[in-house]
């Protein structure tokens, strides 16, 4: 596995050199790389037998997490696509069609005689939800991730209510931010004469609609903060059992 870490690795460091204050802003993106582990490489070999090591996408993986909007995170996965060469070709979305909840942008990144790597783009919002999931796979199963239903009613139905949070609520405030994101760019377009004909919109509703949008946003991250302590807390309580 040293030689995937050492892929994962340099994957990282790419992407930690590029600059990205055109795109960020004051942003700051969170990096790691990790290889996958022994244990759960094989039980993906398991759960999927005609599936050879040599063909495992994320043996080498790396997680992109920044504070950006949708359109920001497209941006962001086409500038680390053609970091390395790669092309529309290499981008998996799963925000439209999420695995078990999971949403969030793959690149999968393939080099010739080297190896693979896959790199992992994630919003804020996608990664808070994906770290709360992880929790909630330690309580109720680890097979919850992988669409399998977990080990009693009560249990699945937390599941179901986890997965309608992420596609459901977490979807819907990441669109809306995403579109007041584009009107302030419009307004700021108006404002600098670029539209001609156009007018920007009261500087006073747009910063209550923006300010609107970051409360509900910021009590839906403290709503998921406080899941995963429960569900740390019910960890702690299952292995002292």
């Amino acid at each position: 596995m040293a030689w995937y870490n050492d892929i994962a690795t340099w994957v990282q460091q790419n992407i930690e050199a590029m600059d990205w204050t055109p795109l960020l802003g004051e942003a700051v993106p969170s990096l790691v790389s990790r290889p996958k582990t022994i244990d759960t490489l094989r039980q993906k070999l398991v759960r999927t037998p005609d599936m050879q090591l040599a063909t495992v996408q994320d043996v080498a993986g790396v997680r992109f997490e920044a504070e950006m909007s949708l359109d920001e995170q497209d941006a962001v996965v086409e500038a680390i696509a053609a970091r390395f060469g790669h092309g529309p070709d290499s981008i998996h979305d799963l925000r439209a069609n999420p695995h078990s909840g999971y949403r969030a942008v793959h690149i999968w990144l393939r080099f010739e005689g080297s190896g693979r790597a896959e790199v992992q783009v994630r919003t804020h919002l996608q990664g808070q939800w994906a770290n709360l999931y992880e929790r909630a796979a330690d309580v109720f199963g680890r097979q919850i991730r992988y669409d399998e239903p977990a080990d009693d009613e009560q249990a699945q139905k937390v599941v179901k209510e986890l997965i309608a949070l992420s596609t459901r609520g977490i979807a819907r405030m990441e669109n809306v931010r995403n579109r007041l994101g584009r009107l302030r760019l419009l307004d700021d377009d108006a404002k600098r004469g670029l539209l001609p004909g156009a007018t920007p919109r009261d500087a006073a509703t747009v910063n209550q609609r923006h300010q609107h949008s970051r409360n509900s946003e910021r009590q839906l991250m403290e709503a998921m903060e406080r899941m995963k302590d429960l569900f740390d807390l019910m960890q702690r309580a299952k292995e002292m059992a």
